[in-house]
């Protein structure tokens, strides 16, 4: 039983510092290319999304880094404002850090990611979704970058 809470222990901490890795080195090719950008000419711009700058539209990750250091300022609504799948992210790793955490102590394997996954993937696609159709259509932009392309 304690070879058990062990193991899973380990694996909970293993996925947690590949979750955090993960996003520091997306946050560090994100300001890699803001500090490029702002040392080039405008001719060899490095686009931060294709999304945006080819198509005119938002991806789902449009406004994240705002609204990680909004959240990061403790600025709850700002971020939600940027962008709210920083926040279900965030919600989600503490309900599933706190969920493994249970089962460890109860002596079970911890809960598989594959549900967690899907369901944020189908979040990810549906906000995609609503937040373009809502800028194009009926002008509602947090972002305030794209409206005035399509009105």
């Amino acid at each position: 039983m304690e070879n058990l809470k062990k193991e899973q222990f380990k694996k909970l901490i293993a996925l947690n510092i590949f979750t955090l890795t993960v996003l520091l080195v997306i946050a560090a090719a994100a300001l890699g290319i803001k500090y490029i950008n702002s040392r080039l000419p405008h001719w060899l711009y490095i686009p931060y999304c294709l999304t945006h700058d080819l198509f005119h539209l938002y991806c789902p990750f449009c406004g994240c880094t705002r609204a990680g250091l909004a959240l990061l300022r403790l600025d709850v609504a700002g971020s939600f404002a940027a962008n709210p799948t920083v926040i279900l992210f965030c919600f989600e790793y503490l309900v599933y850090n706190a969920v493994a955490a249970v089962f460890i102590f109860k002596g079970k394997k911890i809960p598989e990611l594959k549900r967690w996954g899907i369901a944020t993937g189908i979040f990810f696609i549906l906000f995609f979704a609503v937040r373009n159709i809502l800028m194009i259509f009926f002008g509602f932009d947090t972002l305030g970058e794209l409206v005035g392309f399509w009105r």
